[in-house]
């Protein structure tokens, strides 16, 4: 046995065994219906989440898929609509807000002239 091949040995038994422990609670999660997150999985192994990323990042590669850019593209414009609607919308609220305090004090003023006119009959 070369220098240094006992402890490349128990290494690798460790990352196995560190492995099928994330496995273990990846599945237990999914089993309990709660989301799987690294942050979460990193919390209940003990572990850091720059570790898993760093050695075990392909477990999580299948849960969350990256999707690609065209996408995101996809969402941003239909949430810049969203946003340019909600901004008209707003516009539009605004406008009636005040057209609506103006017909009130029109209609203040209507009853206040209609006591007028009732006090002098």
């Amino acid at each position: 046995m070369a220098k240094g091949d006992a402890l490349k040995k128990f290494k690798a038994e460790q990352k196995e065994k560190t492995r099928q422990l994330l496995q273990k609670i990846i599945q237990d999660l999914r089993v309990a219906g709660e989301k799987v997150s690294v942050s979460k999985v990193a919390t209940l192994a003990r572990l850091s989440r720059a570790n898993i990323y760093a050695n075990y990042k392909e477990l999580f590669d299948e849960i969350t898929p990256i999707e690609d850019k065209a996408h995101y593209k996809e969402l941003r414009e239909v949430l810049k609509e969203k946003e340019s609607t909600l901004h008209t919308l707003r516009q539009e609220n605004s406008l009636l807000k005040k057209a609506n305090l103006k017909l009130m004090d029109e209609l203040v003023a209507m009853k206040i002239l209609l006591e007028n006119c009732n006090k002098l009959t």
